[in-house]
């Protein structure tokens, strides 16, 4: 007799069939759909840690591990390596990058003072790239430090200030991320360029007990011509009403404007370092249609009275370094680059004039020459710069 096929056996077979055509469709929208990118923001995450971050760790860094951690040689990261993540402060969320070249934290070793870096405009933490394992290997001393680059609100990736605020306003809201990072009582040094600056000096003196150095490059200041420095946000307040700001940065159909940001700097720059400039000053100007759009203004430096800071400083080392380049620069363009910086450091050397560094101030500076030492001799000279900085904070702090 003919052998009997149960009916299910069919059933099965279009079963198994409709199951290889879904497989197949799910296969190919996998080749042609974009994956799923999961952002995470890479805080600096210590060895003594055995267990995975809780939620509250991956949003932010335990300012006590900063301070007490015990490195082994094996687990100790190189200094190569620099990590970011974020912040929240009164002024939003606000970016920085962090490199840690400490071989332990023992006090009883020798740590040396962190030190937070804070860019020029219209740069970002980018202009620290370079330095910042230089500074945090910091090769004059066995130990190293904790090295953080911050970007200012509305540069960078950090966010747009969520209203209007001073010069003050924004270095306090750095002080809030050395407090998260570092511990709220936890003496720092600061290094800035440009308007960078005016952080330093706002810190320092306000904060004497924080701040134990600091390191201003390329000091140029002016209240009759800040308001015409390519270096500086056009001085525009808000109504009261919080009504729109005139943006002077104007979009054409052609693409000019863009051309022009490339333009302005290639003749110092090569193509690489003029593509990251460029890069930071598209996404300062992007930030700020947004917030003049708001009536958010961000205070420019002829509105900060610089002077005033530098004479209350009380108990912080300084350094000045002046990038003879930029200076010529400057006074190319009708800014008086060479009076200016002099200026500057006058003002230090006054504060400074009876003072020693038992307890009090003390003031040094260095100039770098060659066709690199311009406004961005940050990263167009990092040993050099990161030589004088790591020299200054090992014997005077």
């Amino acid at each position: 007799g003919m052998m009997h096929v149960p009916q299910v056996v069919p059933h099965l077979v279009l079963c198994m069939l409709l199951l290889l055509a879904i497989s197949a469709i799910i296969s190919a929208d996998a080749f042609t759909r974009p994956p799923k990118i999961a952002f995470s923001i890479n805080l600096v995450q210590y060895p003594d840690s055995t267990t995975s971050p809780s939620k509250s760790a991956t949003r932010r860094t335990t300012p006590s591990r900063l301070q007490t951690t015990k490195m082994s040689e094996e687990s100790h990261p190189s200094a190569t390596i620099i990590k970011r993540g974020a912040v929240n402060t009164a002024l939003g969320s606000i970016f920085y990058l962090i490199c840690d070249g400490r071989t332990n934290t023992d006090e009883d070793d020798g740590v040396s003072l962190p030190l937070l870096c804070f860019h020029m405009s219209p740069r970002s933490s980018d202009e620290y790239l370079e330095v910042l394992p230089l500074l945090a290997e910091n090769n004059d001393r066995n130990n190293g430090r904790v090295v953080i680059a911050i970007d200012a609100p509305g540069y960078g990736a950090s966010e747009n200030p969520t209203r209007s605020c001073t010069i003050d306003d924004v270095s306090d809201a750095f002080l809030e991320v050395a407090n998260e990072l570092l511990g709220p009582d936890a003496p720092f040094a600061v290094a800035g360029s440009l308007m960078g600056n005016f952080h330093c000096v706002s810190l320092a003196s306000r904060y004497p007990d924080r701040i134990r150095g600091g390191i201003i490059t390329n000091p140029w200041y002016s209240l009759a011509a800040a308001a015409s420095a390519e270096t500086k946000e056009a001085a525009q307040n808000p109504s009261p009403s919080g009504s729109a700001i005139e943006d002077s940065y104007l979009l054409r159909e052609d693409g000019s404007h863009l051309v022009e940001l490339h333009d302005k700097r290639k003749s110092w720059l090569d193509p690489e370092l003029n593509l990251r400039v460029v890069h930071s000053e598209m996404g300062y100007l992007i930030n700020r249609r947004v917030r003049y759009a708001k009536g958010i203004s961000i205070e420019s430096a002829d509105g900060y009275d610089f002077e005033a800071a530098v004479r209350s400083l009380c108990r912080t080392s300084f350094l000045c370094i002046k990038g003879q380049a930029c200076a010529e620069l400057f006074d190319k363009f009708g800014l008086d680059g060479t009076q200016r910086f002099e200026k500057a450091c006058q003002l230090f050397r006054k504060n400074d004039e009876g003072k020693g560094v038992d307890g009090t101030t003390s003031f040094r500076e260095d100039t770098l020459t060659g066709e690199k030492s311009t406004l961005n001799l940050v990263n167009q000279m990092p040993e050099e710069f990161a030589a004088l900085c790591n020299n200054f904070l090992s014997e005077c702090i």
